[in-house]
């Protein structure tokens, strides 16, 4: 009987005879029928149908208490991720729009789906916003396919990366790096601006100190060379340690990168001599040093601080 008098709810919601006003007092006031309406929510073709009728989801949004509900449900953020209209409708609304990107749920849902983050990368104001909200960057740099639509897009990579909070939720995730390296076109753009690009002829030398983090996005040498430079992301690469005299990440071929003990993808080439895609080598660094070199040639590095 509960689940009959909350579907009726939900036929009533669509259907218009039952406002926002009227959602609201029937669910704050009683905690029954708050519970069915969350079970419904719970529900894939029933959150489909609300997602899918403007009426519905105009009824939701007024209502403070069933908004936060399907903010909070996995389920119920998919449903409306994946509904262009419903996606809309919660990008139209600075409130709404502000609740789910705050939530770490509601955003991993985002995140998910394609079409939301297309439409959210779209749009200019919403892309800052988030690239500003460390819980929705955070949810964004942990999805490969969200990052690589990121990157795919010039605004949105300009957006993210003038944000100290994106810059460092990029910086701390694996599959942001990984996605990032996995588009030279990007990070040639970054370094032909937008990044810091800077040399040394020195067997040692110090580009960024340790603790100040950055992304490394290329490296290349004047002549064939196999050196060492520091600080890796993590404590330790391969059981060295990273503090500031000493710690070191082989830069020659075949080993990983992201700044971590492992990564995901080798280094480009076997000392690259050329300034373009051979030479990226994205990763995240805790301070950039080169500790020591093999042959004498001049290290060139492209990287972006992070804050």
């Amino acid at each position: 009987m509960p689940m009959v008098r909350a579907m009726r709810l939900i036929n009533a919601v669509e259907a218009g005879t039952t406002s926002g006003v009227q959602l609201q007092a029937l669910l704050s006031a009683d905690a029954g029928r708050l519970a069915e309406f969350n079970v419904l929510l719970g529900m894939r073709g029933q959150v489909r149908r609300i997602a899918s009728s403007s009426t519905a989801m105009a009824a939701v949004l007024s209502s403070s208490t069933a908004k936060a509900a399907v903010i909070a449900s996995a389920t119920a953020m998919a449903a409306v991720a994946a509904s262009p209209a419903a996606w809309a409708t919660v990008q139209s609304d600075a409130g709404t729009f502000n609740a789910v990107i705050s939530d770490s749920t509601a955003m991993t849902a985002v995140a998910a789906s394609p079409a939301a983050m297309a439409a959210l990368i779209a749009n200019s104001t919403n892309m800052a916003a988030v690239a500003a909200n460390p819980t929705a960057m955070a949810a964004v740099a942990a999805d490969p396919t969200a990052m690589a639509a990121v990157w795919a897009s010039d605004t949105a990579t300009d957006t993210v990366l003038a944000s100290a909070t994106a810059r460092l939720a990029i910086y701390n995730s694996d599959i942001a790096l990984a996605a990032l390296q996995a588009n030279p076109v990007q990070v040639q753009r970054k370094v032909t601006s937008g990044a810091v690009n800077a040399s040394t002829a020195s067997s040692t030398y110090t580009f960024v100190p340790n603790g100040t983090k950055v992304i490394l996005l290329r490296r290349y040498y004047s002549k064939s060379e196999a050196d060492l430079i520091s600080w890796a992301r993590g404590s330790t690469i391969s059981g060295v340690g990273n503090g500031p005299s000493g710690g070191g990440r082989n830069l020659d071929t075949g080993v990983t990168a992201l700044g971590c003990v492992s990564g995901t993808y080798t280094s480009n080439g076997l000392s690259p001599t050329a300034n373009d895609s051979t030479a990226n080598f994205v990763a995240a660094a805790n301070g950039l040093r080169r500790r020591e070199w093999a042959t004498g040639g001049v290290l060139y590095v492209s990287y972006i601080l992070v804050g």
